[in-house]
């Protein structure tokens, strides 16, 4: 008897071997079409992209903060920046390969982003209409009102931390300017940058008052995905060209 991977039949091994190529063909081919995937999760290809938040007029195209992140940037990185909306920028940014400003450092988030530098700094303020004016200083009263807000993860944590009970979300600041001008809201929350720079443009109701929620500021940061190797995107500190000055105020757009 012969063993039995013997062939006797020539076209036989003829066949067996054809066989055997288009296996080692197949097997290569798809070899090759997965290279590329691998190495694109394995790491980004490509300058980072350089992501910017409109934030109701206070942050905007070619104002202070913007030519502060162009001049921190290396050579490698600096590249056009692309605004967007800001929860679009957000969206962007977590896909990787991103550096994104004016974005907040929060405990929530500090894990999740490479903090890079220090941008400007703005505070949580509430805009009330004349009616309420006489409440500004009564947190416990203020805590009772129906309190609009933007879309916004830090400002809705930092309302419900300081006990607000009715926080009513609107997509963008000028939806709450109008709500608070037609009462159907008592309050508004946002940062004092957006309402300085609404206010210079007209688009808060007449007589409002604007109270600070908290005595202290908060720090914008330029911040980079968690992919990124950040070593030679952002240039040594250099005092003679501002980084040891105070930081800014974050409504300081063409100054």
């Amino acid at each position: 008897m012969k063993p039995a991977d013997t062939i006797s039949n020539p076209a036989d091994a003829g066949a067996v071997a054809a066989s055997r190529n288009a296996r080692r063909a197949f097997l290569l081919t798809t070899l090759l079409q997965m290279a590329p995937m691998v190495a694109s999760r394995a790491a980004p290809a490509g300058r980072p992209r350089v992501l910017a938040g409109y934030l109701s007029g206070a942050i905007e195209p070619g104002g202070s903060i913007e030519k502060r992140v162009i001049d921190m940037l290396s050579p490698m990185a600096a590249a056009d920046i692309h605004w967007m909306p800001w929860a679009r920028a957000l969206l962007t940014a977590a896909e990787g390969n991103c550096l994104l400003f004016p974005l907040a450092r929060t405990p929530e988030r500090e894990a999740s982003w490479q903090w890079l530098a220090p941008l400007a700094r703005d505070r949580i303020v509430l805009v009330l209409p004349p009616g309420l004016a006489h409440r500004g200083q009564q947190l416990a009263d203020l805590r009772r009102l129906r309190t609009g807000a933007v879309r916004s993860a830090f400002l809705v944590a930092r309302l419900t931390a300081l006990g607000f009970q009715h926080v009513d979300v609107a997509p963008a600041e000028l939806a709450n300017a109008r709500k608070l001008a037609l009462g159907r809201i008592e309050a508004w929350a946002t940062v004092a940058s957006v309402a300085a720079a609404m206010g210079a443009n007209g688009q808060l109701p007449a007589g409002v008052q604007i109270v600070p929620l908290e005595p202290g500021s908060f720090t914008m940061w330029l911040a980079a995905s968690s992919d990124l190797n950040t070593e030679r995107l952002v240039q040594a500190p250099r005092p003679a060209r501002g980084w040891s000055a105070p930081l800014p105020v974050a409504f300081d757009t063409r100054t």
